[in-house]
C-alpha cells in the first residue's frame, strides 16, 4: 500500500510562499536517480479547468485520475526514482514537496496513525507504507518511500553536510530550461541505460524498419546519440496536451512521419498506448524530435505509474488543509471499488489484441500498480483487502504469462533428432565397390521433438488454466464486495 490520500489539518501560522525553483529542490534530493516529475501545482490551481472542476475545494484532491494531487497551500511537487524497465516492483522514490503554509508533521502523524521517530536526530513520520516524511525546513517536506530505514538517514546527513550527488548533466540541463513552465513535467536521462547492441535489436524486430532500410539506418544514427527523453504536459481547453521529445546529439535525418510510426510501436510494444497517439502531429527540431497529442486523465495516469511510483499523492495529501472524518466512507468505498473494477475491465479489453507474451504480462503488472497506487482512506477495509488481493493476483498472472517463452526455449534447447543411414556404397571380396541405389534411406531415427512439443502445449495449457482459475477467483470476489455494498 505505497500510496495514502491523506487530508491532514495545518497547524502555525501562514508563510508567504517561498519561490521554489525546479532545480533547487532537484539538487535536495537523494541519489541515484534518473527520472524526475515536477508537479507544478500553483500553475494548474490556475487555469480556467481547475476553477470550473473545482479544484481548490479542501476535501478532495483526486484529480486527473488521482496522479496529481492538488491543493493551494502546495507549491510545487518534485520527485525523483531509478527508472529501469527490466526491474520488477516498485523503485526507491523521493520528492521534495515546496508548501506556502508550515509543515506540522505532528498533526501528520495523527492523522495518518502513523509513528513518530527519530533518524538522525530529525523528527520523522514512519507510514505503514514504508513512506518516510521529514520537515526539512519551514515550507519544505521531504518524503522518501523505501522498505531500508537507513536509507532515510543517510539522506538526512548528506543534506545536512551538503554532500548529496549533483544531478546528472541532462537532468540538471531539462530542468533549468523546461521544469518550470509546463503543468506537469517529466524527463528519464537515457544515458547508459540502453547501449548500441540494445538499439540494433530495437531496429531489428521492428515490421516497419525492416520494410524501409534507409529509415531504419538513420533512426539508428539518431537513437544511438540519444541523451533523454522529456515530457511536458498542459491543461488546455480540448484536455490535456502531452508534447514528447526525445533529445538526441545528432539531427534527425529521417522523415518525421517514419519517426512517428516507429515510436507508436515501441510505445504500444512496451505495454502503454494512447487514444490520440495515432492523430499526433510529428516534427524534428535540431537534433530532437518531438511528438504532440492530446491524451485523457487516465491516460496520464497510466504514463505516471509507468515511470514513478506514487510517491507524489502521499506528499501532497499531508498538505491538504481539511481532516478526514474518522473511519470507512460509503461513498469513498464505492469510488474506490468503481475505480478498481474500471481499472480491470480496462485490461480485460485488451486481451482480444493480445500477441505476445511479455506484452501481456506487463498489461497486468501495470494495471497492478495502477490499483496499488489508489488511495484507500475512507476504504473499508474489506474492500481495501480486495483492491490489493487482486492486485497481487494479477502480478501472479503476469508472472505466469513471463514463463511461458522461458520454459518454451529451454525445452526447445534441448530438441534433438538423430537419423541413421544405410552406406549406398560398399565394398566386398572379389566384387569390390558396389553401389545399391536403395541404400541411403533411414534405418533408424531417434527423436524426442514430438514430446518437446508435447511440453510445450502443456505449458501454454497450464498458463491458460492458471490465468483463467484467477480471473475466476478475482470476479468471484468482485462479485462478492459488489453484493455486501448493495450493488
Amino acid at each position: 500500500m505505497r500510496k495514502i490520500l491523506l487530508i491532514v489539518a495545518f497547524a502555525g501560522v501562514t508563510f508567504p510562499a517561498s519561490a521554489a525553483d525546479p532545480a533547487e529542490l532537484l539538487a535536495g534530493l537523494p541519489g541515484p536517480y534518473n527520472a524526475v516529475a515536477v508537479v507544478n501545482t500553483d500553475l494548474i490551481l490556475k487555469t480556467s479547468r481547475a476553477t470550473k472542476d473545482g479544484w481548490t475545494k479542501l476535501t478532495d484532491t483526486s484529480f486527473l485520475a488521482g496522479t496529481v494531487p492538488l491543493h493551494p497551500a502546495m507549491e510545487r511537487i518534485v520527485a525523483v526514482t531509478e527508472f529501469a524497465p527490466s526491474r520488477k516492483g516498485p523503485s526507491n522514490s523521493a520528492a521534495l514537496v515546496a508548501t506556502t503554509r508550515a509543515v506540522n508533521l505532528a498533526a501528520i502523524a495523527e492523522n495518518l496513525k502513523a509513528t513518530m521517530t527519530t533518524i538522525a536526530d530529525e523528527p520523522i513520520v514512519a507510514t505503514t507504507s514504508g513512506s518516510y516524511l521529514v520537515k526539512l525546513e519551514e515550507l519544505r517536506l521531504g518524503v522518501l518511500s523505501t522498505g531500508h530505514k537507513p536509507d532515510v538517514a543517510r539522506w538526512l546527513r548528506a543534506k545536512r553536510d551538503k554532500t548529496l550527488p549533483a544531478p546528472e548533466k541532462y537532468l540538471a540541463g531539462v530542468m533549468k530550461m523546461y521544469s518550470a513552465k509546463p503543468h506537469i513535467f517529466l524527463a528519464v536521462d537515457l544515458a547508459d541505460l540502453f547501449d548500441s547492441k540494445d538499439v540494433d535489436t530495437t531496429i531489428a524486430i521492428s515490421p516497419l524498419l525492416d520494410v524501409d532500410k534507409k529509415a531504419g539506418e538513420q533512426i539508428k544514427r539518431f537513437l544511438v546519440g540519444v541523451r533523454g527523453v522529456r515530457i511536458s504536459i498542459n491543461l488546455v481547453e480540448a484536455g490535456l496536451e502531452l508534447r514528447l521529445t526525445i533529445d538526441g546529439s545528432n539531427q534527425p535525418t529521417f522523415a518525421p512521419e517514419v519517426m512517428k510510426e516507429f515510436v507508436i510501436e515501441m510505445i504500444r510494444r512496451g505495454g502503454a498506448d494512447f487514444v490520440d497517439l495515432r492523430a499526433s502531429v510529428a516534427k524534428n527540431e535540431e537534433n530532437d524530435f518531438a511528438l504532440t497529442f492530446n491524451i485523457t486523465d487516465e491516460e496520464l495516469g497510466h504514463l505516471m505509474t509507468l515511470i514513478l511510483p506514487p510517491v507524489t499523492s502521499e506528499v501532497a495529501a499531508a498538505q491538504t488543509l481539511a481532516v478526514v472524518p474518522a473511519g470507512a466512507q460509503k461513498a469513498v468505498t464505492a469510488k474506490y471499488v468503481q475505480a478498481v473494477n474500471k481499472s480491470l475491465d480496462d485490461l480485460k479489453k485488451r486481451y482480444p489484441s493480445a500477441t505476445d507474451y511479455g506484452r501481456t504480462a506487463l498489461w497486468h503488472d501495470t494495471t497492478a500498480a495502477q490499483i496499488e497506487a489508489m488511495s484507500v482512506v475512507g476504504v473499508e477495509p474489506k474492500v481495501v483487502e480486495y483492491g490489493l488481493g487482486t492486485a497481487n493476483l494479477l502480478r501472479t498472472i503476469g508472472a505466469s504469462l513471463r514463463g511461458v517463452p522461458q520454459q518454451n526455449a529451454a525445452l526447445q534447447a534441448n530438441a534433438y533428432l538423430y537419423v541413421q543411414r544405410q552406406p549406398a556404397v560398399f565394398w566386398t571380396p572379389f566384387h569390390g565397390l558396389n553401389w545399391n541405389p536403395w541404400a541411403g534411406q533411414p534405418t533408424n531415427v531417434a527423436t524426442n521433438l514430438p514430446e518437446v512439443q508435447r511440453r510445450q502445449a502443456e505449458t501454454i495449457r497450464a498458463e491458460t488454466d492458471t490465468r483463467v482459475k484467477i480471473w475466476q477467483a478475482i470476479d468471484a470476489k468482485r462479485s462478492e464486495v459488489l453484493n455486501s455494498l448493495g450493488n
